[in-house]
């Protein structure tokens, strides 16, 4: 089960909580998940070493308020499309898989991209039909709405931790 895109919400200036340790984690809602965020994990085919992510969710409508990259990819792939059309917002998930848990842990395809002044994490192998821009942070949509990724610009132009 890919996390599906339900609605775009304004789009929020992402925090950079990035450290030593975490190369990227970034909050766009500090401190509005409330007591009980939902939690999406997502581990590579090969194993949590391969590639873990981490996306944290609002249990109430959805929205995707922080992305934690635990280990990065080890597989390779090309840069997705940048010429696909874009949008500013913030992109909220369909949480009804949820119904009784606070985390979801997946298996998928993650692989990474380096180009000039961004790096790509995909999701899976699908390719994003569109983006949806938060800030430093684009997120990758599929053709069936699925978040098939996120492009994270090299140059953070916002808050840093």
């Amino acid at each position: 089960m890919a996390l599906r895109v339900t609605d775009i919400d304004a789009p929020r200036e992402p925090l950079d909580r990035s450290d030593a340790y975490l190369k990227l984690s970034v909050d766009w809602r500090p401190g509005a998940l409330g007591l009980e965020p939902l939690h999406y994990y997502l581990r590579d085919r090969a194993g949590a070493t391969q590639g873990y992510v981490e996306l944290k969710v609002s249990a109430h409508t959805g929205e995707v308020c922080a992305l934690v990259l635990i280990t990065e990819p080890r597989a390779r792939t090309a840069m997705p499309p940048l010429d696909v059309p874009a949008k500013p917002g913030t992109v909220w998930v369909d949480v009804t898989a949820w119904m009784g848990f606070d985390q979801i842990d997946e298996v998928g395809d993650l692989a990474v991209a380096e180009g000039e002044g961004s790096t790509y994490y995909a999701f899976s192998r699908a390719q994003p039909v569109k983006w949806v821009v938060a800030g430093f942070v684009r997120f990758g949509v599929g053709l069936g709405e699925e978040l098939v990724g996120v492009l994270v610009e090299q140059d953070r132009k916002g808050q840093h931790w």
